[in-house]
C-alpha cells in the first residue's frame, strides 16, 4: 500500500500534479514538495505527493524497490487522483524518480500534459562509472561488491537499501531512448552548482526531448535544500510551468 498527502485547493478543480521524489529513504519529505504543494494549491492546482514501495510511510521491502515497480507506483497515484475526479495531470520528478516517470509517460502517453524534471537522473550507465562522490559511494565498486556479498547496498544519508533488482534494471533500461517520442512539455530545472547530478546533464538531456526547456536555478546545490532562496526559485518556475500547460 502507498501513502500519500493530497493538497486540495480551496476551489473546486480538475487539475492535479502528482510529486515524485528521488531515492531519498524518507520519501515525499526529502525533496522540498512541502512547500510545493501549498503554493500550487493557492494556484488552483491539486497535487499529490506519495512515498514510493519501501519508502518513507509506504509499504514494502528492498527487494520491491526497481524502477518498473515505481513506474506501477506512479500508475496507482494516477488512477487514485482520477477516482477523485481529477482528469487534467502534469508531474514533478525529482532527480532518480525520471527514469520511472519516462516509462510511465511512454507506457501511458494520454495522461499527463506537462512533466516537470527536477536534477534528473537519466543516464545509469553515468551512475555506475562516475568519480563523483555520491555515486561513487552509492553506485560503485564498493557499493555493488557489498550488493554482491549480502543481497542489498545502502544509499544515501538515510541509508535506504536496494537490492539486486534495482541494480539490473539501471544496467538494462535506457529513459533517454524514450525521449523523442515523450508526449507532453517537459521543463528541466536544475542547479548549477549540483554536486551530484551535474547541471550540463540536463543541458544536454533538452536535445533529445522534442518539446523541452530548461530552467538554471544559479547557486542551487541538488534538490534545491541549499537554501531559501533556491527552493523558492525552484517552486515559482515550477508553478509557472504547470500553470502555463495545464
Amino acid at each position: 500500500m502507498l501513502c500519500g498527502i493530497l493538497s486540495k485547493p480551496e476551489a473546486p478543480t480538475t487539475k492535479c500534479a502528482l510529486l515524485c521524489h528521488g531515492l531519498t529513504g524518507i520519501g515525499k519529505a526529502g525533496e522540498v514538495f512541502e512547500e510545493l504543494a501549498p503554493q500550487l494549491a493557492a494556484a488552483g492546482i491539486a497535487s499529490f505527493r506519495f512515498d514510493f514501495r519501501a519508502h518513507g510511510e509506504s509499504e514494502g521491502t528492498y527487494n520491491d524497490i526497481t524502477l518498473s515497480g515505481e513506474k506501477r507506483d506512479i500508475e496507482a497515484a494516477a488512477e487514485f487522483m482520477r477516482s477523485m475526479n481529477y482528469r487534467t495531470f502534469g508531474i514533478v520528478a525529482a532527480s532518480f524518480a525520471a527514469g520511472p516517470v519516462c516509462l510511465f509517460m511512454r507506457e501511458n502517453p494520454g495522461v499527463a500534459k506537462a512533466v516537470v524534471f527536477w536534477n534528473p537522473v537519466l543516464e545509469y550507465r553515468w551512475v555506475f562509472e562516475s568519480t563523483l562522490v555520491w555515486p561513487r559511494t552509492n553506485f560503485g565498486s564498493e557499493a555493488m561488491g557489498r550488493l554482491r556479498r549480502q543481497g542489498y547496498t545502502e544509499v544515501g544519508k538515510y541509508k535506504l537499501k536496494i537490492g539486486q533488482g534495482f541494480v539490473n534494471e539501471m544496467n538494462w533500461i535506457r529513459p533517454l531512448e524514450f525521449s523523442q517520442n515523450f508526449p507532453s512539455a517537459a521543463l528541466f530545472v536544475h542547479g548549477d552548482k549540483d554536486a551530484t547530478v551535474p547541471h550540463d546533464h540536463s543541458q544536454r538531456y533538452i536535445k533529445f526531448f522534442k518539446d523541452s526547456r530548461l530552467e538554471t536555478v544559479a547557486g542551487a546545490d541538488h534538490g534545491f535544500h541549499d537554501s531559501l532562496a533556491s527552493s523558492e526559485r525552484a517552486i515559482a518556475i515550477t508553478k509557472t510551468f504547470l500553470l502555463e500547460k495545464l
